[in-house]
């Protein structure tokens, strides 16, 4: 029996089919503990902030409306998961605060999420071989992309410094280094039938 050539997938069918299996996961996992992606971030980055994050932190990362924000935080603070708070310095600015349940439920949605990853890889503990390979795999995929808004500064300077590392040489293949951004703008004859 022959092995067979494994074909490298074009980069945007392999990071689309990644993020696809972690994106069902950890949407399956807020679905059944009645959170939002939008309340998630609200929780997951007050988490990893010290327990508060801005507004417009929120905004900035997902890309959403204010009032879509606004409602998200306010429904969280129905819910007991934290408070709104409004900037003592900027009086139209807002923060919202973890509270004390609201701690205790992002770290059980974070385990949950964790315990998925570790089926999802074949692994039983997150200090196994299987675990490190699998974050070391991770990190040599980031280290291409641009810094989200959850590194911290060491993270961002390290991911830099292994751009800056790793040459991009597509330049003597398209004969300029400068690419002009394109956005798609569906006309009203290339709009989706569904």
């Amino acid at each position: 029996m022959r092995k067979k050539n494994l074909k490298r997938l074009p980069m945007t069918h392999t990071a689309l089919e990644f993020l696809d299996v972690l994106l069902w996961k950890l949407h399956r996992i807020l679905d059944q503990e009645g959170v939002s992606i939008l309340q998630w971030a609200f929780m997951h980055r007050a988490y990893l902030n010290d327990g508060w994050v801005q507004f417009s932190a929120i905004r900035n990362a997902t890309g959403d409306s204010k009032d879509n924000v606004r409602r998200a935080a306010n429904s969280l603070a129905k819910a007991g998961i934290g408070d709104v708070i409004a900037d003592p310095a900027d009086r139209r600015a807002r923060f919202f605060k973890l509270s004390e349940r609201g701690r205790r439920r992002t770290f059980h949605v974070t385990r949950v999420f964790e315990e998925e990853l570790l089926d999802s890889i074949g692994a039983q503990e997150i200090f196994s071989k299987r675990v490190g390979l699998f974050n070391q795999h991770m990190w040599n995929a980031s280290c291409y992309l641009a810094s989200g808004d959850l590194a911290d500064k060491n993270l961002k300077n390290s991911r830099k410094s292994n751009r800056e590392e790793v040459p991009d040489d597509s330049v003597r293949f398209v004969g300029s280094s400068k690419r002009k951004p394109v956005l798609f703008k569906a006309t009203p004859s290339e709009t989706v039938p569904f």
